[in-house]
């Protein structure tokens, strides 16, 4: 990608489902495009791996582990990151329940 033609550089996002799919490849587009990643997903270890790869590339990435489909989950995230000058300017909601096929 063009940082002369498209830049996220001092964004910062955050990406459900990011350990792996399409919330991964959202997660590596963002960062790639310059913003700081705030990885969110159920699987710490997956979370972890995906973690290292963006910032063995020199990307600004952290990780937390929540569940988007359990309410007592949701405010780990702000609890963990703290107080920040940098709030996020970008979402993206590619994990949560997935109850297809269930009764």
């Amino acid at each position: 990608m063009d940082p002369e033609l498209f830049s996220l550089g001092g964004k910062v996002a955050v990406v459900t489902g990011a350990s792996r799919g399409i919330g991964g490849a959202l997660a590596s587009a963002l960062a790639h495009a310059g913003a700081a990643v705030a990885l969110l997903g159920r699987d710490t270890q997956a979370l972890s791996a995906t973690q290292a790869a963006l910032a063995a590339q020199g990307h600004a990435v952290m990780h937390v582990t929540a569940d988007v489909g359990v309410n007592s989950s949701i405010a780990t995230p702000s609890r963990t990151a703290g107080p920040t000058p940098h709030a996020p300017g970008i979402a993206t909601a590619s994990g949560g329940p997935n109850d297809i096929g269930r009764p």
